[in-house]
């Protein structure tokens, strides 16, 4: 009898492990896609409207939530995957792709997955919040071209700087004072 149940007791073990090592190789959900911003979207670090902020935005999609955290900008995107992301399941991050989108308000589906982008870091032009923002590309001929008016240097998502914190995408905005308005300077 007590051979018999280590027997029984052998194979479900070996059941329990062929079930478990299936369950590893089954294909994993396909990342939903990207989402619109709709007009009560709210930056996941500002608390504040997308649609208050210039430049583009990023969407991060974890666990089965099928609703985006949304950020500002592309600089908050990448912070929040490169720092509390990263003990997160994050299935999908979507950035604007800045070769086809306004930076006054970049249009519906320009989305691109963040991880295949081409971004332009250390431009002139800051993030919405203020600081560096890395402006993302789908097209690196795009990213270059965008260089020769704002500056910067394009790099692969995989050669972002990781401490974002510390090392912002490009200079700090100018605190100089406003100038007038264009419309007071103008000549009747």
């Amino acid at each position: 009898m007590s051979l018999r149940l280590c027997r029984l007791s052998a194979l479900v073990l070996a059941l329990a492990l062929v079930v478990a090592l299936t369950a590893c190789l089954e294909p994993s959900a396909p990342p939903p896609p990207p989402r619109e911003p709709g007009p009560d979207a709210v930056g996941q670090f500002c608390h504040m409207l997308l649609s208050e902020h210039q430049g583009p935005k990023g969407q991060v999609f974890q666990g089965d939530d099928q609703t985006p955290l949304w950020f500002s900008t592309v600089h908050d995107t990448l912070v929040y995957l490169f720092t509390i992301g990263v003990t997160q399941n994050v299935r999908a991050v979507y950035v604007n792709d800045m070769g086809r989108a306004s930076w006054a308000k970049p249009e519906p589906g320009t989305w691109i997955s963040a991880k295949t982008a081409w971004y332009v870091i250390g431009s002139q032009r800051p993030a919405a919040m203020g600081g560096g923002e890395m402006v993302p590309f789908s097209d690196p001929v795009a990213a270059q071209t965008y260089t020769k008016t704002y500056g910067g240097q394009v790099v692969p998502f995989d050669r972002l700087p990781r401490d974002l914190d510390q090392n912002p995408a490009g200079p700090p905005p100018s605190f100089a004072p406003a100038q007038e308005p264009v419309h007071d300077q103008v000549q009747h």
